[in-house]
């Protein structure tokens, strides 16, 4: 819509009064409005409920979508004529099925996430926000991540592995609690495993995440095969794992349905 184009009307005596003063400025500075509300000052919401490349409207300054899908999906990136410098995007977790975000893909309008090894994930009421950052680079640096709700790791028995000359043994049954939450590069990991099998003599056992967690941290958990039974057990990064010593570095002892393991702590990514 655009703006009513009404004169200034001289009534002072600088020109001649009644009569139009500058008509042609006015107007000129009334187009430059209407282009700023119309086009580049000017926003789109999207609902998107499919995975892969979004289409965007040129000439918008913010895209908001809402996700609302009705079974995991990833975004790749976008497409579209017209990206400009500090145009935003915005992406909204709408549904509870979840949605991620991939990390560089090729032959789109990509995303240049915080971390690398996985795709950014989005649960209900999760937010990213990206940004063109450069003029004339029509990829999407990441300035903002929320990933809302908790997500638990689909389970499969091979996230649960022992060091060498051990095995871990989980049933799906023994998993009260294995998921994450990331904000950024920072992951909060945590796990609640019970009545599991520890065969072979090893001094480790290994639950998995689907990122890669920086090296040289360590944390702290608890665990029945701890020194003197249930106690405290020291957690380490293992690539994608956290790993369960005991505090003397013992072998832990052979258990049948019986060993558990918890733990919660804040791991940084990559």
């Amino acid at each position: 819509m655009s703006i009513t184009r009404t004169p200034i009307i001289d009534d002072d005596g600088s020109g001649t009064t009644g009569t139009v003063i500058d008509n042609a400025w006015k107007t000129e500075f009334y187009n430059q409005i209407d282009a700023a509300l119309t086009g580049g000052g000017s926003s789109e919401v999207i609902i998107q409920t499919t995975a892969g490349v979004i289409p965007l409207t040129a000439g918008k300054s913010l895209h908001v979508i809402v996700m609302n899908n009705s079974a995991p999906v990833q975004i790749t990136g976008t497409s579209g004529a017209g990206r400009t410098l500090g145009e935003r995007l915005l992406f909204l977790q709408l549904s509870s099925n979840g949605s991620t975000l991939a990390h560089g893909a090729a032959g789109v309008q990509n995303f240049n996430n915080f971390i690398g090894s996985a795709p950014t994930p989005l649960a209900a009421s999760g937010a990213a926000e990206y940004i063109i950052s450069v003029q004339g680079w029509a990829n999407w640096k990441l300035i903002h991540h929320d990933q809302g709700a908790p997500i638990a790791v689909p389970y499969t028995a091979g996230l649960y592995t022992a060091g060498a000359g051990g095995a871990w043994g989980v049933d799906a049954a023994d998993v009260l609690l294995h998921s994450y939450v990331v904000r950024g590069t920072t992951m909060v990991a945590a796990i609640n495993l019970a009545n599991t099998t520890i065969t072979g003599a090893t001094n480790i056992v290994y639950a998995a995440f689907p990122f890669t967690i920086l090296t040289s941290q360590s944390g702290v958990g608890t665990s029945s095969v701890a020194v003197g039974g249930w106690g405290v057990m020291m957690c380490t990064a293992a690539n994608t794992s956290i790993g369960f010593n005991r505090t003397d570095f013992a072998n832990l002892p052979a258990s049948t349905n019986t060993a558990g393991f918890a733990h919660v702590g804040a791991w940084m990514i990559a």
